[in-house]
């Protein structure tokens, strides 16, 4: 058993880790006032449920572009956490897979980043993604850039002969890796608070020119 020494000279008392405890220990209280406070809402349960219900691939010259119809609402705890301030992120994961020797091989993956922020002094909504953010009125509003996702840039596809087809799937979660610290292990211990698809399935057709 090792023993707990307590460090004797300011030398050490500097290096020593009392401040992170102390750092995480408040974050954690702090992320418990959020979700205990009330909210002066009706206590009905609300469960968070998320879908892709629809595909649609875009061609422009040799460019493809997605637009996505998705279902999106939150649980309680969630909408409560986001309208205290708790910043969500959620993401578009994109894989294609073209086929080689009779064998599906990943050919690209790419991901698109949203995260819905509540400025609570200022009563502002506001979405950001690739540096670019937009001021909306409302939560609802925010959602809508995910629920209606146009024209996702997804670049070029010249892997395949022309007329050939890509596999490919998507999917939409919220992230816990960019929640705060706090809220992060609340999100990975409750199930009833993730948020994730399952994938849907697609094809993209290679251009002919």
């Amino acid at each position: 058993m090792t023993d707990f020494i307590m460090p004797n000279s300011k030398k050490e008392l500097k290096h020593f880790p009392f401040k992170r405890y102390v750092f995480l220990l408040c974050s954690i209280v702090l992320m418990a006032v959020v979700l205990a406070w009330p909210s002066g809402e009706s206590n009905e349960k609300i469960y968070s449920m998320i879908d892709i219900k629809h595909v649609t691939v875009n061609q422009d010259h040799r460019n493809f572009y997605l637009s996505v119809e998705a279902d999106l609402s939150l649980q309680k705890e969630l909408l409560i956490a986001v309208q205290r301030g708790v910043p969500l992120s959620f993401t578009y994961e994109l894989e294609i897979y073209r086929k080689e020797a009779g064998l599906s091989q990943l050919y690209r993956t790419q991901k698109k980043v949203w995260t819905i922020y509540h400025h609570v002094l200022l009563k502002q909504w506001s979405i950001q993604t690739d540096r670019v953010v937009d001021i909306e009125l409302s939560l609802e509003d925010c959602l809508k850039h995910l629920t209606s996702l146009r024209r996702w840039a997804i670049g070029t596809l010249d892997a395949l002969p022309d007329g050939q087809t890509y596999e490919a799937k998507i999917r939409l979660y919220l992230d816990p890796t960019l929640l705060p610290r706090a809220f992060e292990f609340d999100v990975l211990s409750n199930p009833n608070l993730s948020l994730k698809t399952t994938w849907k399935t697609f094809e993209i057709k290679s251009p002919q020119d």
